[in-house]
């Protein structure tokens, strides 16, 4: 997001970092991540509040994959890919 974008309170803010919001009024979500992410240790914070709170958080770790690792052509990233169509299919 950019400067215009961005409200005052950033990078807590909600809206840049959505663990820092309510998660009960969220949809259900599916967080594919590689332990090489640097959000990493954010997106296991949002799955232990969302547990805490009843939200709908399924996480997927995939060891040693870095960021967006669902775009990679590699094998798990393609098995990400699978995933990630076949849900929204459904």
């Amino acid at each position: 997001m950019g400067r215009r974008g961005r409200p005052r309170s950033a990078p807590a803010h909600p809206r840049l970092s959505p663990v820092n919001g309510p998660l009960a009024p969220l949809a259900p979500i599916d967080v594919y991540i590689g332990t090489r992410d640097l959000c990493y240790p954010d997106v296991r914070r949002l799955e232990e509040r969302a547990a805490v709170e009843g939200a709908a958080v399924h996480v997927i770790v995939c060891d040693g994959a870095v960021h967006a690792y669902p775009l990679v052509p590699a094998p798990e990233g393609r098995a990400a890919a699978r995933a990630i169509v076949r849900s929204a299919a459904s």
